[in-house]
């Protein structure tokens, strides 16, 4: 997703982007939609810009029980820190993303890409109680029981 500069100078608020899902797709998921919904405000700092805001997606998972594909709703805040000094980079205190005065427009792809794998959870699961795969024979137990002894 580009964002140009034009547009944070001028600053904005709740204004809605449409980013294409393919420009945030990743191994770890995918996005059920074509599009993610991005709704953000920008406005001038001391040191540069904040854009903050919502992200929000559908995207298939897998199972870590089941190995079965499923979709799930997140919402994902957005907080980002852009400056023109290089120096807030090397601070530990907050995340800055450089942005060159010379460049017309800042790609905020890869940190829209971080902070949905940021906010996809450790174990991914179909449900709460998924009862997973059967050990001995990989049977779905959430379809059917199957007549291994455990």
């Amino acid at each position: 997703m580009k964002l140009f500069r034009t547009e944070l100078a001028s600053e904005f608020k709740d204004k809605f982007f449409d980013i294409e899902s393919a420009e945030l797709q990743n191994e770890v998921f995918v996005a059920e939609a074509k599009n993610i919904s991005c709704v953000l405000s920008a406005e001038k700092t001391k040191f540069g810009y904040q854009v903050s805001g919502k992200l929000q997606t559908e995207l298939f998972l897998q199972c870590d029980r089941c190995l079965i594909s499923f979709a799930e709703h997140h919402r994902i805040p957005v907080k980002l820190s852009l400056s023109p000094n290089p120096k807030l980079m090397e601070t530990n205190e907050v995340d800055v993303l450089f942005i060159d005065k010379k460049q017309e427009f800042i790609d905020l792809t890869d940190p829209l890409l971080e902070l949905i794998l940021v906010d996809i959870p450790l174990k991914n699961l179909c449900k709460d109680n998924c009862l997973g795969l059967c050990e001995q024979c990989g049977a779905d137990l959430n379809v059917k029981t199957c007549n291994c002894k455990s």
